[in-house]
């Protein structure tokens, strides 16, 4: 059966979010998962997860991530990639007078920090994130709030700057439009 690029994105979009929090509720931790949706040799659409690509111990790591993820890229071809993780923030309002104070330092390092589990999805034409606040209840467990103020569907990835964005972007534009002629050809 073969469905729409957007239909397999909404699908990827949701069943990463559901991963990420099911796998967090049970397991009251969330290493950083890397997760591809890609075609198979038939055109289907699969979901490949890399949870090796993941393994950040130092802030020295993420380039030699980023590195990792851009090399399996060339391997995988996706159409969307994913990451899940758990983190450390710091919420502030751009007009905080602590704003810059609080940038001096780390999340993790710092004494109002918040932990939360992310989702970040990275497409040919957009990005979405989708932020949980995690909450430890009296009983042990966890229940995780989605932060409607962070969390957004449909960022334009020209506006997104940062070490873990826009990795797709180098090998996009022509493949991209190879995908798009392929769905095509096989739905007409």
């Amino acid at each position: 059966m073969n469905i729409t690029l957007d239909k397999a994105i909404a699908n990827f979009q949701e069943h990463c979010k559901h991963f990420a929090t099911s796998y967090m509720k049970d397991n009251h931790e969330l290493p950083m998962i890397v997760v591809f949706l890609a075609q198979n040799e038939k055109n289907e659409f699969v979901i490949i997860v890399a949870p090796e690509l993941g393994r950040l111990h130092t802030q020295e790591d993420k380039p030699l991530f980023v590195q990792a993820v851009k090399e399996a890229i060339k391997v995988v071809k996706p159409v969307a990639l994913a990451m899940l993780t758990e983190a450390w923030i710091i919420k502030r309002k751009v007009d905080d007078p602590n704003l810059d104070a609080d940038l001096s330092k780390r999340p993790s390092e710092h004494a109002d920090r918040q932990e939360v589990v992310l989702v970040q999805v990275e497409t040919y034409k957009n990005s979405f994130i989708a932020m949980y606040d995690i909450i430890h209840t009296t009983n042990g467990e966890i229940e995780l709030e989605l932060d409607n103020d962070v969390s957004n569907n449909d960022i334009d990835k020209k506006n997104t700057d940062g070490i873990f964005s826009n990795l797709l972007k180098e090998n996009y534009d022509n493949f991209y439009k190879s995908i798009e002629e392929n769905l095509n050809k096989f739905q007409n």
